[in-house]
């Protein structure tokens, strides 16, 4: 079994990159609306906090270590 496998079935907008690497490609996850990012592997969920769908990929990674996921 591949852990990183399958589809999503809506768009992500299309003006969207990864928050640490500028990078547009994302693969999804065996965890349900859960992706991550093709270069970098950041991840990022699918969903808002009521479930609900979204087409802006909110990131998983907290905001305090973004500047230095940047760095790496």
């Amino acid at each position: 079994m591949e852990y990183w496998n399958g589809e999503m079935w809506w768009t992500v907008e299309p003006q969207w990159k990864c928050i640490v690497c500028g990078h547009r490609g994302m693969t999804w996850g065996m965890v349900h609306a859960e992706c991550r990012c093709d270069c970098c592997h950041a991840r990022y969920f699918m969903r808002n906090g009521d479930k609900k769908i979204v087409t802006v990929p909110v990131p998983l990674l907290k905001e305090d270590f973004r500047e230095r996921a940047r760095q790496l």
